[in-house]
């Protein structure tokens, strides 16, 4: 869901677990809370509320970020640049 909150210009909060870890940049593009953490998580949401020029902003840079990293031509050049070397490297 990081990726389609990215993709639509919605700010992000998740907590700090290994796939969100990968994907939000802390403070930049969405906010990373402990996990387990409620009040934390709670906070950070109300922080975006009331925030508004700090959730724009984050919303923006996740969608320039998936625009960049994630989005459909970006991942097949990326699938087919791979397999093009695994090919490569298989066939010599």
């Amino acid at each position: 869901m990081i990726l389609e909150a990215f993709s639509s210009a919605t700010p992000v909060v998740a907590a700090a677990a290994e796939g969100p870890r990968e994907i939000i940049r802390d403070g930049v593009d969405g906010l990373l809370v402990p996990i387990d953490e409620a009040c934390v998580m709670a906070d950070a949401i109300t922080r975006l509320i009331m925030d508004r020029a700090l959730a724009n902003g984050m919303a923006e840079a996740g969608r320039v970020r998936y625009e960049d990293d994630f989005a459909e031509p970006v991942v097949v050049s990326a699938w087919l640049s791979l397999f093009g070397k695994l090919v490569h490297s298989c066939a010599g």
